[in-house]
């Protein structure tokens, strides 16, 4: 996801094939409103 947070203005966030949440790249990182976009972006956050 950090990668395609430098290269999109909006990101789709997807689980099995279902929207999850569609956003712009700060708010959806600073905001997530989905429980599994929070994961994804944990996940994220410790790998750095």
């Amino acid at each position: 996801m950090s990668v395609v947070s430098f290269a999109s203005d909006r990101i789709l966030v997807m689980n099995n094939g279902r929207l999850e949440e569609l956003a712009e790249v700060d708010t959806l990182f600073q905001q997530p409103l989905s429980d599994y976009t929070k994961k994804l972006i944990g996940a994220v956050m410790a790998m750095k």
